[in-house]
């Protein structure tokens, strides 16, 4: 569905008026895939929504969470996202 709306011509950085933008509401569940298709993209690792937060503070929350409540999250798709997130930052 991403990659549909992105070859449509969707903006890959609109954002909500809360700041949310795809890349962080793909890096709140950890979505690796979303979160490169975005990257690929020319997703802004940078950009942060309304609290001040990016992308990659997200990933890190949802693998914290993950661990303490005790979701099913495999603790490999943190590691990629957090992985893809800061590879395109360092790129940046």
């Amino acid at each position: 569905m991403v990659a549909t709306l992105l070859h449509r011509g969707a903006a890959v950085n609109s954002a909500t008026d809360e700041g949310m933008t795809p890349l962080i509401a793909a890096a709140k569940t950890c979505q690796t895939p979303v979160i490169q298709l975005l990257i690929d993209h020319r997703a802004d690792v940078r950009q942060r929504d309304a609290v001040g937060c990016a992308a990659l503070a997200y990933a890190v929350m949802s693998g914290v969470d993950a661990v303490r409540f005790g979701r099913r999250t495999h603790p490999w798709s943190v590691l990629e996202a957090l992985e893809a997130l800061d590879r395109s930052a360092a790129a940046v």
